[in-house]
């Protein structure tokens, strides 16, 4: 998921006391995380330190925009002025991105909620000294209009200029061109919002809710699973709403009244509370949007993204619907037509929404003859992990080395040092299972940036960061891995990689730091490394016998490629259409009728349950806001370059290579659509989307 890939647009930081010196005309600095010793600087162990990072950090930048501040006009350079902010985003974030981490995966309760606060308190300094200061605008307005005088002897190369436009254009959409009385209603809003966000995260990851059901209640799963249950005084077996339980569950229980109590259940995490938290949220979000001048959040939040309007989402995702509705359809008569037994569908004769799941799944298993349970016996963990890391060695050109870090948050955390070429590009910190108030879906966040001052200059080295929840070893039981879970790894790990490589001159366009509706793209594309059978064959090993998933196994998994696409496809225009429409309506509030509005156009084949509070655990709201369509957009153009590539080899490193300069390797430094067409040498198109799926591409039509 991402999610937590971006926090607040734009911002990196850098622990202040790991800096070097990075430009004598600047005296800029930027980070230098070379040892492990200085990444577990990176993260404060108490509720005291916490506080000291946050105070820190916050004077390094106060101090360098009074440096900033001092230039007259005439003395203005990209260096002191428009690179100044840069390093300045630099450091403010690396202090945000930390704290977020602890807050996600450390035991310790004080901290956990001290990273949260000095997260918030991040957030209105950001808002206050960066993105809504108007000495700071000032300073940047003056360089602008240096830059525009004919006189102006100053050469910026194109990424420099892009900085400035960006920038600058960003600032404006900030407010900071409204009179000042707006100005402060805005910082008032922001400041609001910062609480909203942080309490609907905390109301989930605070929602422990659990069922606990007998023995007789757990039919057709597998005796390795029921024994990781905790088991209560009375003999009954404590089944979690974490999703790796939750889908186990809904995959392989035979009953289906587990099946629909631990549904009701995971429906509800965070309701009753994030039901006014959202409403709140809308509600501020579209008092913002209005005072800058948009009709909508939406449009305020898409305007500056590939898509450019609400409407052109609207029309996007609308296309794909009507494209899928037949497929999806027809997979869901299929569905009925083999219904496994002590299944029932509802009096109208539609589908469960607990019963879906596992519907699929029997239908795997007595058709295809594909029982994912017997598959995930060739991915014990360590083995497919280390496997999936030689496929982005062999195809990007790096090498992963192990690291000491024992004195990280976590004795279960692991580092990983990246080299390419011989130099060291940077770590990815790897925390892979579940815990106790561990946040409990899978992310990355970007911790340092990669910065590298010029195509020959120093590179500044990354700390990455995975957060994964995948099933533990029992006994001299391993663990093992479903074909969901080594997705799920490669998505992640994916946005790692672009992290890592993408190193540009400028922190604010370092790796994922691009259009919000773009930055799925990398991650999505590498997931279909796992549609290749000699990739599969390359990743798996049966923890018994040793020997890769055999042919007819891999025929089967093709097989079964496509049978459920167009349902899966369809949850994600259903998410989307629930983002935009939260934040499209002006003062739409009502956020029960939005998810149910929304829910029943998008499955008219499945029972609306009126215990159904899924919107109050979407997390992607915060973050995303009503950009989530962004998965479905960059999916399209995930397609069409995995199947460009795919024609070269999914290991050719020739290939890899000119992907990582042409694409992942700018960063945001350049628009998308851009980079695309750069590397595709055409236009990029939904062509191979749409033929993944089994359908025919759109013809265009001729006069």
């Amino acid at each position: 998921m991402k999610l937590m890939i971006l926090i607040v647009s734009c911002i990196l930081i850098v622990f202040a006391a790991l800096y070097a010196k990075r430009s004598s005309d600047s005296s800029h600095t930027r980070s230098s995380i070379n040892c492990v010793d200085h990444i577990e600087a990176l993260f404060p162990h108490t509720k005291e330190a916490v506080e000291e990072r946050v105070k820190k950090t916050e004077q390094n930048v106060q101090r360098k925009l009074e440096k900033l501040y001092s230039y007259k006009p005439d003395q203005r350079t990209f260096a002191n002025t428009m690179e100044a902010l840069d390093v300045m985003i630099e450091m403010v974030m690396v202090t945000a991105s930390s704290l977020e981490v602890l807050s996600m995966v450390s035991p310790d309760a004080e901290l956990r909620d001290a990273c949260r606060q000095g997260s918030m308190r991040m957030s209105g300094f950001i808002v206050d000294f960066l993105s809504l200061n108007p000495r700071l605008y000032q300073a940047c307005l003056e360089y602008e209009s240096l830059l525009q005088d004919p006189l102006c002897k100053e050469q910026l190369n194109d990424v420099q200029r892009y900085f400035v436009t960006q920038t600058m254009k960003e600032m404006r959409r900030n407010g900071l061109e409204l009179p000042v009385n707006k100005q402060d209603e805005v910082r008032k809003i922001k400041r609001q919002l910062d609480e909203v966000l942080l309490a609907f995260d905390k109301n989930i990851a605070d929602d422990k809710r659990f069922l606990e059901v007998p023995l007789e209640g757990l039919k057709g799963l597998d005796e390795g699973f029921i024994g990781s249950l905790q088991k209560t005084p009375s003999g009954l077996y404590r089944l979690g709403t974490d999703d790796p339980t939750y889908l186990k569950i809904l995959d392989d229980c035979a009953v289906e009244q587990t099946r629909m109590m631990l549904y009701k259940e995971y429906s509800q995490k965070g309701y009753p509370s994030n039901d006014e938290v959202l409403s709140r949220m809308i509600s501020l979000r579209d008092q913002l949007a209005h005072l800058l001048g948009y009709s909508s959040y939406a449009e305020y939040d898409i305007d500056d993204q590939m898509a450019k309007t609400p409407q052109a989402v609207k029309a996007f995702l609308a296309d794909i619907g009507e494209r899928v509705k037949a497929k999806t359809s027809q997979e869901m008569q299929l569905l009925k037509e083999n219904l496994p037994e002590g299944v029932s569908l509802s009096p109208e004769g539609l589908i469960y929404p607990w019963n879906l799941r596992y519907m699929q799944s029997a239908y795997k298993k007595s058709h295809v003859e594909l029982d994912e349970q017997l598959v995930s016996e060739y991915f014990p963990l360590e083995y497919s992990l280390e496997s999936l890391l030689k496929v982005y060695e062999r195809f990007f050109g790096l090498s992963f080395r192990p690291v000491e870090c024992s004195h990280l948050w976590h004795k279960e955390v692991r580092c990983l040092a990246a080299y390419k070429g011989g130099h060291y590009y940077g770590t990815v910190i790897l925390d892979l299972f579940p815990r106790a108030n561990k946040f409990t879906h899978a992310a990355q966040v970007g911790i340092v940036p990669s910065v590298k001052t010029s195509p020959r200059g120093t590179l500044f080295p990354a700390v990455v960061f995975v957060i994964a929840n995948f099933p533990r070893a029992r006994g001299d039981h391993p663990a093992l891995l479903t074909r969901k879970d080594l997705t799920t790894f490669f998505h992640e790990f994916g946005h790692a990689i672009h992290s890592l490589l993408g190193s540009t001159e400028l922190a604010s366009f370092s790796g994922a730091h691009v259009k919000g509706d773009f930055v799925e793209m990398p991650s999505q594309m590498l997931e279909e490394w796992l549609t290749d059978p000699q990739i599969l064959t390359m990743v798996s090993k049966h923890y018994k016998t040793g020997k890769p998933l055999p042919e007819d196994l891999i025929k089967k998994i093709e097989n079964a490629k496509n049978l459920f696409s167009g349902d899966q496809i369809t949850k994600m225009i259903f998410g989307s259409y629930v983002s935009l429409g939260y934040f499209l309506s002006p003062g739409e509030e009502d956020v029960a009728r939005v998810w149910k509005e929304y829910y029943k156009k998008c499955f008219p084949y499945l029972h609306y349950d009126e215990d159904n509070k899924g919107y109050a655990a979407f997390l992607h709201l915060p973050s995303y806001g009503a950009k989530y369509y962004g998965y479905l957009w960059s999916k399209v153009y995930a397609k069409d370059l995995f199947y460009t590539i795919k024609q070269h080899g999914l290991l050719n490193n020739a290939i890899g290579e000119r992907y990582s300069a042409q694409v992942i390797g700018k960063g945001g430094s350049k628009d998308p659509q851009e980079l695309l067409k750069t590397f595709l040498g055409r236009e990029p198109n939904s062509d191979a989307f749409f033929a993944d799926l089994g359908l025919e591409a759109k013809k265009e039509s001729s006069d």
